[in-house]
């Protein structure tokens, strides 16, 4: 059959919530991107919507177009990766094991001494000698919703949660129909690029990009796999998307059974309950029992015909918002071997800022650096100083004093030439108040003309703050902060001299 597939990847989380999703103001995040939600999108795109419009009715509401729920890529060549079968089962203790052997009880039964349980994830990847299961990644988020926004306590506000799908993950979609040149209108929709999906958009969720988008003219969702001889009595079907089935007297109920004309001699099924949200109206649509992606059911071998036809065209409500897909022997073997699932490596995209958004980025990192620079001078002092215990033979506190108002002047006016400069127009007196002056062992005089002729050495943080493409800028900080250092070792000097009078000497 024809289709459109593409990828979806995720800028931001995205939150698509479950029908049941606990605490009324929280929300749960589906673990797939529904197809309602695709379709949605491109409406959107398409614009304004008319009944008389017969191309709008094609595309999107009588049924023509499918849009198949978007399930998470596999690392390797971006397949589709498909609801795990519920019958699918190992020993417990092997549940979460990346190489257990994995049992179809839909095949053939097993006895255990211990309990059977699912295998840990919720889609598969098959390849020639394994299969590979996973999860989407989730992110919870907690947020505070306030009558008062300025004011936040127990009366005005609520505390709620988000279960969110995590940025940075990539999910296959896939458009289907039979009308080929249906899907050459939709395309152009998908590769504008950015769409905003799923809610709390202003909340920072919803953000996702279309890429790869491809027209394949004969697209399959699955490959059968062939019955071994002693399996070939059965014939199995499989939900690949939640199925909505509604009898007679309008009744929505699981009995697929129905459908085939006889009901199935094993069945390995889970209910959900599923609803949706029509964008147009603001409202939410109804909600109804579906049988769960995932589920099994077995039939006689003589039912393949019947269900390949239904397989053929989907079954129950909804097709054209990617509800309603099955497949026919999918897993025809007793049993699978399991093996770990690649990892996706993302490569980092480069940060492209405008020049404003650059100057602030700019200002915020530098700003960064300052508060690690307060913290770093605050060491280096106290280190060299030993909190004023590593002076010896000092000046007059008169004499520091007038060095540590020079280091303040060199600060203000970002000059350490006003530094050296006191020092060179000390007076003979002064000078030889000087000679004997020590911070641990060498000359504090020496010191501070040494540290400022190595200023281009002087790094007291080795690692600065980064944002993205955007580094803090030490280099016009360097002055500053080096006439700050001086400053504060001749202030930790001041109070050492004023000690040392007090107690009879130097």
């Amino acid at each position: 059959m024809p289709a459109l597939t593409f990828l979806i990847e995720l800028l931001e989380p995205l939150l698509v919530s479950q029908a049941q999703s606990g605490e009324p103001n929280s929300a749960i995040s589906l673990p797939f991107i529904p197809g309602s939600t695709v379709r949605g999108a491109v409406i959107a795109r398409y614009g304004d919507l008319d009944a008389a419009d017969k191309t709008a009715q094609d595309l999107f509401f009588n049924g023509a177009v499918c849009y198949l729920n978007a399930y998470p890529a596999h690392a390797g060549d971006n397949p589709r990766m498909l609801p795990k079968p519920v019958a699918w089962l190992v020993e417990k203790d092997n549940a979460d094991r990346h190489d257990a052997e994995i049992y179809n009880f839909a095949v053939k039964s097993q006895t255990w001494d211990q309990p059977a349980k699912p295998p840990s994830g919720e889609f598969y990847w098959q390849g020639t000698d394994s299969v590979q299961l996973g999860a989407p990644e989730m992110c919870v988020a907690v947020h505070n919703a306030s009558d008062d926004p300025s004011r936040k306590n127990e009366k005005t506000s609520q505390v709620f949660r988000y279960d969110a799908l995590a940025a940075g993950q990539v999910f296959a979609g896939v458009i289907v129909t039979e009308d080929k040149s249906l899907l050459g209108k939709i395309q152009p929709f998908l590769e504008q690029g950015t769409l905003t999906l799923g809610r709390s958009h202003t909340a920072g969720y919803g953000a996702v990009r279309i890429t790869d988008v491809r027209l394949v003219p004969d697209w399959r969702e699955y490959t059968p796999e062939q019955p071994a001889e002693a399996f070939k009595d059965r014939v199995t079907l499989t939900c690949l998307s939640d199925v909505i089935l509604r009898r007679d007297n309008g009744q929505v109920d699981g009995r697929i059974g129905d459908l085939v004309g006889v009901s199935p001699r094993e069945s390995f099924c889970r209910m959900r309950l599923v609803g949706g949200f029509n964008r147009q109206w603001g409202l939410p649509l109804p909600q109804a029992w579906a049988i769960q992606a995932g589920s099994v059911f077995v039939f006689d071998a003589n039912k393949r015909d019947v269900l390949e036809k239904l397989a053929a065209t989907g079954i129950g409500e909804r097709r054209a918002e990617g509800f309603g897909r099955i497949a026919v022997n999918l897993h025809a073997q007793a049993d699978y071997q399991r093996s770990r699932l690649e990892k996706r490596e993302i490569p980092a995209k480069p940060l492209t800022l405008s020049t404003e958004s650059r100057n602030l980025v700019q200002r915020m990192v530098d700003r960064r650096l300052q508060s690690e620079l307060e913290r770093a001078l605050v060491r280096e002092i106290n280190t060299l100083t030993n909190n004023g215990k590593a002076f010896r033979g000092l000046p007059s506190p008169a004499q520091l004093a007038r060095a540590r108002l020079a280091a303040r002047q060199a600060w203000h006016s970002d000059d350490l030439a006003k530094i050296k400069n006191h020092f060179e127009r000390l007076s003979k007196l002064s000078q030889r108040e000087w000679v004997t002056a020590r911070v641990r062992g060498e000359s504090l005089k020496d010191w501070i003309l040494d540290v400022i002729a190595k200023k281009d050495s002087f790094d007291p943080v080795a690692e600065k703050p980064t944002l993205g493409e955007v580094t803090a800028n030490f280099a016009g900080l360097r002055d500053k902060t080096l006439t700050r250092l001086i400053e504060g070792v001749l202030k930790q000097a001041i109070q050492a001299a004023k000690k040392q009078q007090e107690g009879g000497g130097r």
